[in-house]
């Protein structure tokens, strides 16, 4: 017996001419290859369904309590790390009444600090629809959790890349202090948003959860480059330059294991949301995996980006002596 259905359903009215592009692919499958639980929408059965087969039904109460537990998680763990980041910045400015003199580390976290405020909006909308909600819905909560995790893991680049630059091009990272580097931070930080924008509303509009390759290409870009920063500072650490010796050699040293340390910490944590979710889509794409331990599997991938999530904060805080404070109050 023959099923016909469709792969996926574009964004409607905002999104009409990438519904002509991606077009409503169709395949046929046999009912051999069905997990158990899998519901078709065939071709025949009324316009007014609400099933959407490109994204599984994940009603049931485990994916529900999990996606609720994770939500409730990065609020309450999260959101009073950046609340605390944001409120130092506002501290900075009105002091300096400008953020020219602050390291454009610091900038990039001001910005993901912002975004976890999106964040919020983005799971209020996925406990919805966890349970009940339009496809329409269902799809702008998808562009909302790609648009969150492209931003956040290019600002994670955009960190690393400064390390990277103060450490093996320490001329040109000094001449990027001025005015024109400020610039150049700011072109880069509107780059962020904007592209990441672009490609999260074609990444939500023509998904297919069976060709998951478009979806992973912004992850993959990302861990190339924060690991080739990595690999870099680290071959410069174990081979200091000329002029690098006696006690200068031990402050230049400190410089850049500092550098190190950091980027890869945030190379680490990207390793293991990328992981999680390469774990997601192997269970994912295999048809014998019962819908609802396929939609378990779904909602446990989000818990791998906590701990990416939490890295720069925390290094900003650690930057500003907060950290310290805390840790000699307890004791």
């Amino acid at each position: 017996m023959t099923l016909t259905y469709e792969h996926h359903k574009c964004l409607q009215k905002p999104l009409q001419s990438l519904h002509r592009i991606c077009g409503r692919q169709r395949a046929t499958i046999t009912a051999k290859h069905l997990p158990p639980g899998l519901t078709l929408q065939t071709a025949d059965m009324s316009n007014n369904s609400s099933s959407d087969p490109g994204l599984y039904d994940c009603s049931s109460s485990s994916a529900t309590f999990i996606v609720t537990a994770y939500s409730s998680a990065r609020l309450l763990l999260l959101v009073p790390l950046y609340t605390l980041v944001l409120y130092l910045g506002f501290q900075h400015w009105r002091q300096h009444r400008s953020f020219t003199t602050a390291s454009h580390s610091d900038i990039f976290t001001y910005h993901v600090a912002a975004l976890q405020f999106i964040w919020v909006l983005t799971f209020i909308f996925l406990v919805w629809v966890s349970s009940s909600g339009p496809d329409q819905m269902i799809v702008f909560s998808f562009f909302l959790m790609c648009f969150s995790w492209y931003v956040e893991n290019f600002f994670h680049v955009l960190t690393c890349v400064e390390r990277y630059l103060a450490v093996v091009h320490p001329i040109t990272y000094m001449r990027l202090k001025n005015a024109r580097g400020v610039r150049i931070r700011n072109i880069s930080i509107v780059c962020v948003w904007f592209l990441s924008s672009v490609y999260s509303v074609v990444v939500s509009a023509c998904y297919n959860p069976r060709f998951p390759i478009p979806f992973m290409i912004p992850f993959s870009v990302c861990l190339v480059a924060v690991t080739f920063c990595s690999f870099s500072v680290l071959y410069v650490l174990i081979r200091p330059g000329p002029g690098e010796g006696g006690q200068d050699r031990g402050r230049v040293d400190q410089s850049k294991k500092r550098a190190f340390v950091t980027i890869t910490v945030i190379m680490l944590m990207l390793w293991l949301w990328f992981g999680g979710i390469i774990v997601f889509y192997a269970f994912y794409v295999m048809v014998i995996v019962r819908n609802d331990v396929i939609c378990v599997f779904v909602v446990i991938s989000f818990w791998f980006s906590l701990p990416s999530g939490s890295v720069l904060p925390l290094l900003f805080l650690h930057r500003a002596g907060k950290l310290a404070i805390c840790f000699h109050k307890n004791n």
